[in-house]
C-alpha cells in the first residue's frame, strides 16, 4: 500500500511530466497553468499503479488530447511521453536508518 506522502510524491511527479513533457496545448511555461492537466492525473496514476502496458497509457493520453481537448494527435506520438511516465518510481522511497528503527531523526 502506498502511503499518503508517497501518493502525493507520485501525483506531483505525474503532474510535472504532464505539464513539462506531454503538454499538448503548450502551457508548460506559464506558472498560472500548473494545474491545467490535473484532470488527467487520476487516470494516469491508476494506469501506472495497475501496471498498464505502454499502449494502454498512450491510448489514455491520446483520448484526453483528442476528445477532451479537441486536438488531433497520434497514439504513436504519445509513446515518448509514456516512457517518461513509466520511469516514475511507484515504490515506497527508502527510509533513512533512524526512521527504520522508529527513532526521530533529531534524537
Amino acid at each position: 500500500m502506498v502511503s499518503k506522502s508517497e501518493s502525493r510524491r507520485i501525483t506531483d511527479e505525474i503532474r510535472q511530466v504532464l505539464l513539462n513533457v506531454w503538454d499538448p496545448i503548450g502551457v508548460g511555461d506559464f506558472p498560472e497553468c500548473a494545474d491545467e492537466y490535473d484532470c488527467c492525473i487520476g487516470g494516469v496514476y491508476a494506469l501506472l499503479m495497475n501496471r498498464a502496458n505502454d499502449d494502454e497509457v498512450a491510448k489514455y493520453l491520446w483520448e484526453r488530447a483528442n476528445h477532451h481537448m479537441g486536438l488531433t494527435v497520434s497514439t504513436e506520438s504519445m509513446m515518448p511521453r509514456v516512457a517518461v511516465l513509466k520511469r516514475i518510481n511507484l515504490e515506497a522511497q527508502k527510509l533513512d536508518s533512524a526512521s527504520r528503527l522508529g527513532q526521530h531523526p533529531s534524537r
